[in-house]
């Protein structure tokens, strides 16, 4: 079951809490796995929503192109356990020029 929030601001007092809905949503539904993408530096009520969530949550590392490993936000998210950051590759399986990298904070990369 997809759940999906389509926000037309980037403001993250407006979209966070649908964030937490939607993780709220999956947890519900009893997802197994679920995706997120996002673009805030630190939003503590998403590290509780996320622990309270017991599926793999796969969110995109970022698109600023900076390294993640300085980033506290996605340091809490991953001591949680059931969280995989993912950079975005080009196709010949380089990191693409904007995505964000890290060796601590990002697990993988996939071709856009």
């Amino acid at each position: 079951m997809p759940i999906k929030l389509a926000i037309a601001n980037n403001n993250p007092n407006t979209y966070m809490p649908l964030v937490q809905l939607g993780i709220a949503q999956a947890k519900l539904f009893d997802l197994p796995v679920s995706t997120l993408s996002y673009d805030i530096d630190y939003y503590p009520p998403l590290v509780t929503a996320v622990s309270s969530y017991n599926g793999l949550l796969v969110i995109a590392a970022g698109n600023a192109g900076i390294n993640n490993n300085s980033n506290s936000l996605h340091t809490d998210l991953k001591n949680l356990g059931n969280v995989i950051f993912v950079a975005n590759s080009t196709a010949s399986d380089n990191i693409s020029a904007g995505s964000n990298y890290g060796t601590s904070n990002v697990d993988l990369a996939a071709p856009v």
